[in-house]
């Protein structure tokens, strides 16, 4: 039997006249909090996507 490993990443702050994510990660400490290009994030989340889930604000 394996374990599954969960990583998980809050979207902070949507900023799209910029095209910008705050996202808080726990795997880049210390502060955890990365900006990512928006057109960068869904490149990496199509890559993980069976690894990572996102947890976003209400829109």
């Amino acid at each position: 039997m394996g374990f599954a490993v969960i990583h998980a990443v809050l979207i902070e702050k949507i900023e799209l006249p910029q095209e910008q994510l705050t996202i808080i990660d726990p795997a880049y400490p210390p502060a955890g909090r990365r900006i990512w290009v928006l057109e960068q994030f869904e490149m990496g989340w199509r890559l993980a996507c069976q690894q990572t889930i996102v947890i976003a604000p209400p829109m």
